[in-house]
């Protein structure tokens, strides 16, 4: 008759069969989490994407979509309503007859959130001038507004 294996023997057996099996365990969650980081990035460039997609389509006068950053984070800063606020400077009247809110400083921070501000932009300009114009077009284009829109939305003020 042989005799009855200790419980301290049962756990060191248990122990050098189930090593592999815990390593494998490992491995394969190294695996999950890399699968889970490049899907988390997929879905914000899908977010992006649609966000864009959605300013693509809109009219002059349609509110804008937010699109998030490229951390997936929404902007924390003030967000143009629509392609109007784009169009028209700081203060003037709106087809609404509405003034415009949206200003140089908005433009500015806006922009620093989505990384394409250049830096090289002058604190001395005014709302109306064409470096002015440029910046609040190069924002336009963040967030996914085409030029094609941009030109109708300008003819038609």
């Amino acid at each position: 008759m042989s005799e009855p294996i200790s419980t301290e023997q049962l756990k060191q057996v248990l122990d050098a069969a189930l090593m592999p099996i815990f390593a494998k365990l490992g491995e394969l969650n190294d695996k999950v989490s890399k699968l889970d980081d490049k899907v988390n990035d997929l879905t914000v460039g899908v977010k992006i994407l649609s966000a864009k997609q959605h300013n693509s389509s809109v009219s002059r006068a349609d509110r804008l979509v937010k699109v998030p950053l490229a951390n997936g984070a929404e902007p924390a800063q003030d967000y143009p309503e629509s392609i109007l606020h784009l169009l028209v400077a700081g203060n003037e009247t709106l087809p609404n007859g509405t003034v415009n809110n949206w200003n140089k400083h908005k433009s500015q921070a806006l922009l620093r959130q989505y990384a394409e501000d250049s830096g090289d932009e002058s604190n001395t300009e005014d709302e109306y001038s064409s470096r002015s114009r440029a910046r609040r077009l190069r924002l336009a284009r963040c967030l996914g507004i085409t030029q094609a829109q941009l030109n109708f939305a300008q003819l038609t003020l």
